[in-house]
């Protein structure tokens, strides 16, 4: 094993790279599989088996306890695909210190996330940009298939008519992958990334490079990979994890937050032309907002990381 670099500044220890990979890719899988035959466990025990769920699903017709049950299901993918694993990984190579690996253990300044949630807000332009640009590449039929099953997916998700399962789709679509997907692809890939490439920029865009690629969603491809990189840079600013877990709640709370609001204003003010399907059809965002998006962004980062000093 090899000392920690110089700016960690800690009694770690560092297992060698292909190790670390090795272990965390195989208790990823080990994850995936125990995720899929607990979701498996709990379609059996709702009563609907999992094929036929998600055929109603793709039909459209979805009832609230279907919505709740789908909910629950990703919930528990979720927390077996990332949580668990990258938890597990950390405690067993480094024990006690794992959460000091992946740097849990100061909670970040009150200023620090007031920075962080203007670098989200006025990342928009960029990310919105992206997502058209993403959208001028024409995908294959396999692809665009897949595309419409996660739309329909998400489309339940989003289906919010209380509060109660607005709360159950926050927690699930915001709080849960912000912990989870930071503690994997920022809090222990990018960080041996970084030992494999001996440079932060290399290991923050192949992160979010393997970050977006993960999620198999090639329509968003692109402003995925944005926002990995965008959450890369805090840790590397901020030295805390916590900091991207933060921006990476804000960036997709805000949506569930937006599609709530969009939900009352049609039923409680009558408000038209808030067509659900039309959310993924993003127009090019004007220059104005895009130049003023690209000189904020560096700006406030820069901020951030002087702060931190």
């Amino acid at each position: 094993m090899e000392n920690l670099e110089p700016d960690y500044k800690s009694e770690l220890l560092h297992f060698p790279v292909k190790s670390v990979l090795i272990i965390t890719f195989a208790a990823v899988f080990a994850g995936i599989l125990a995720g899929g035959g607990v979701s498996l466990l709990a379609f059996n025990i709702y009563g609907v088996p999992q094929t036929e769920f998600f055929s109603v699903i793709s039909e459209g017709n979805v009832s609230l306890n279907d919505r709740n049950m789908l909910r629950i299901a990703t919930f528990l993918n979720h927390a077996f695909m990332f949580i668990a694993p990258s938890i597990f990984v950390c405690w067993m190579l480094y024990k006690k210190g794992w959460a000091k690996f992946l740097k849990l253990r100061t909670a970040p300044h009150v200023a620090i996330l007031g920075l962080t949630l203007l670098f989200v807000l006025s990342s928009m332009g960029l990310v919105q940009f992206s997502m058209w640009l993403n959208q001028q590449i024409p995908l294959p039929t396999w692809a665009t298939t897949l595309e419409a099953d996660t739309g329909a997916m998400i489309q339940t998700f989003l289906t919010m008519e209380t509060a109660g399962e607005f709360a159950l789709s926050f927690f699930v679509m915001a709080i849960i992958p912000a912990i989870g997907e930071e503690l994997l692809f920022r809090g222990i890939i990018q960080q041996t990334l970084r030992r494999v490439f001996k440079n932060e920029h290399v290991a923050v865009w192949v992160a979010a490079f393997i970050f977006s690629f993960f999620h198999f969603q090639f329509a968003g491809f692109l402003p995925r990979m944005l926002l990995g990189g965008l959450l890369g840079y805090l840790l590397v600013w901020t030295k805390n994890l916590w900091v991207p877990i933060f921006a990476h709640l804000v960036f997709n709370g805000m949506q569930v937050i937006a599609i709530y609001y969009k939900d009352f204003m049609v039923e409680k003010l009558g408000v038209e032309n808030l067509d659900e399907a039309n959310l993924e059809l993003v127009e090019m965002p004007p220059v104005g907002l895009l130049i003023f998006s690209a000189i904020l962004v560096p700006l406030i980062g820069t901020t951030i990381q002087r702060f931190r000093r």
